[in-house]
């Protein structure tokens, strides 16, 4: 085993005990960027930047990136939902209605 392989599985081991897999996923994939040290300037060692530089910036296609992450595009496709439900805006209720 490598010492890439072997910091990987060390980072990973420090889950959050409640951890969806879409969230092991994301944080999988934010870990391979650090350990490459991919230096972009959008880039802030989230997740979202990561998506959007390689959708937008690289112009890669669905297809091509789950091919370049290793995941199903059904997969990526969940990566990309929860990553849009993480843009919306938090509700406010309004008391003085109803």
């Amino acid at each position: 085993m490598t010492s890439r392989e072997d910091y990987l599985k060390d980072k990973l081991r420090q889950a959050p005990i409640c951890e969806s897999h879409t969230e092991y996923l994301r944080r999988h994939i934010v870990l391979q960027y650090q350990v490459e040290r991919y230096e972009r300037s959008a880039w802030s060692g989230e997740f979202g930047p990561i998506l959007c530089y390689e959708l937008h910036t690289n112009g890669l296609h669905f297809d091509q990136l789950a091919e370049k992450w290793g995941i199903s595009l059904p997969t990526l496709g969940k990566l990309i939902c929860d990553h849009c439900k993480r843009l919306e805006k938090l509700p406010i209720v309004n008391h003085a209605t109803y």
